[in-house]
């Protein structure tokens, strides 16, 4: 499908991508801003469990677990840096207003097709900073 309009010439960012500035080689050094192809924060649930005086489970308690997940990001040339591990981004998910702060726990090695370049990323959400 063809595109309709675009407020930023150069710049193309389809509907399903979000776009990320995170830090290379520590705050200090820089930021790069990436197009975030695949944004999968995620919200699990924790459960702690009671159990009798048998050691048998007799109920639980079910708890909002951390957020986390994973990115894969474009890599417009051959020399872009990668992210650094430990750099504090923030992302926003779809329909929220308020974006998360999150801290890259692993970087993948980049992957070539072609010209075309990506990395993958984990992350977890910052509580508390």
């Amino acid at each position: 499908m063809a595109e309709l309009f675009n407020d930023s010439p150069g710049f193309n960012a389809t509907h399903s991508t979000r776009i990320l500035t995170i830090p290379y080689n520590g705050a200090a050094a820089g930021q790069v801003t990436y197009v975030a192809e695949d944004f999968n924060p995620t919200a699990p649930s924790e459960v702690i469990e009671r159990k009798n005086q048998a050691n048998e489970p007799s109920d639980a308690v079910y708890v909002a677990g951390r957020k986390a997940g994973t990115a894969t990001l474009q890599l417009s040339l051959a020399t872009t840096a990668l992210p650094a591990l430990g750099a504090v981004f923030y992302g926003t998910n779809i329909g929220s207003v308020v974006p998360d702060r999150y801290l890259v726990t692993e970087v993948g090695a980049p992957e070539s097709i072609g010209a075309f370049k990506t990395t993958t990323i984990s992350f977890r959400k910052i509580y508390n900073l």
